[in-house]
């Protein structure tokens, strides 16, 4: 964006109004993957959750909500992933894992609840009160006493077998319909579908909900006549970011003490907290 200024003599700092930060309206399936098996959630909502007001919820082949359950607990802070691993999994992916899940001895094997052959269905189900959930994010779907077939998700034929897949960040809320979220091609579904054992997203997911910023950004630039010229920085990440900017040629204004750098190559360090606009003037003497 390019505006022409006729007077513009003094830096300016200022809070844009809350309701331009737009965020995810409840918990997510961040995360899926098969070989090995993991699932992660991810909290976007701008407020941090507490999980044990959430319940997962598994369908092993043919059946209906809920098969098994996994209550959840401790606080998700807002940006910040949950990652629940099989316990049998590569080293490198658990060291990622904030939980292993429910394990226990079935039938003389070993039963655990994030175990996946590619048909199972999984569930985010959110307590209202005592006995009162309703299931707001799926990966599959109920099948009553049919066996389901093995995942397609996003055109992809049997996805959900040596697969991993990421929520697009366009998504900004859970969808508890799987054929919508799933889609039927790359470009309709609400994820991406990568190869098995790419655990490149674990531990992160970058969305991009109306505008909530991933990283700071600049989100204008001005030039008018004489001196009339700016640059402006916009944090809103929901974190507080500390800056370095290296600019050539031209002075900048300091946030803090109002000093001023000038000559050639320089570094200009503050902080800016989240929902904060900063504006830097040129400035001459």
């Amino acid at each position: 964006m390019k505006k022409k200024l006729q007077h513009l003599t003094i830096l300016l700092c200022f809070v844009l109004p809350f309701g331009l930060q737009a965020q995810m309206s409840d918990l997510i399936f961040s995360e899926y993957g098969e070989g090995p098996d993991y699932l992660e959630l991810y909290n976007g909502t701008g407020a941090d959750l507490d999980l044990s007001n959430y319940v997962l919820w598994k369908i092993i082949n043919e059946g209906d909500w809920y098969e098994r359950a996994f209550p959840l607990s401790g606080i998700l802070k807002h940006g910040h992933t949950y990652t629940i691993v099989n316990y049998t999994a590569d080293s490198a992916l658990l060291a990622q894992a904030d939980t292993v899940g429910p394990v226990a001895g079935v039938g003389g094997s070993s039963f655990t609840f994030m175990v996946t052959n590619g048909n199972e269905a999984f569930a985010i189900a959110k307590i209202n009160a005592p006995g009162d959930t309703t299931v707001i994010d799926v990966i599959g779907e109920e099948s009553g006493t049919t066996v389901p077939d093995n995942r397609s998700v996003a055109g992809v034929t049997d996805a959900g077998v040596l697969h991993t897949w990421v929520r697009k960040a366009t998504v900004c809320g859970p969808n508890s319909n799987w054929a919508s979220s799933a889609g039927t091609n790359a470009t309709d579904s609400e994820w991406i579908v990568y190869g098995a054992s790419d655990w490149s997203h674990v531990g992160f997911h970058g969305e991009t909900c109306n505008g909530v910023a991933t990283d700071l950004f600049f989100s204008e630039y001005g030039e008018g006549s004489s001196n009339n010229k700016y640059l402006e920085l916009y944090n809103g990440t929901g974190r507080i970011w500390t800056c370095q900017i290296m600019c050539c040629g031209k002075s900048l204004m300091k946030e803090t003490g109002m000093s001023v750098l000038t000559n050639s190559v320089e570094f200009w360090h503050t902080v800016i907290p989240t929902l904060l606009s900063i504006i830097m003037q040129t400035v001459h003497y």
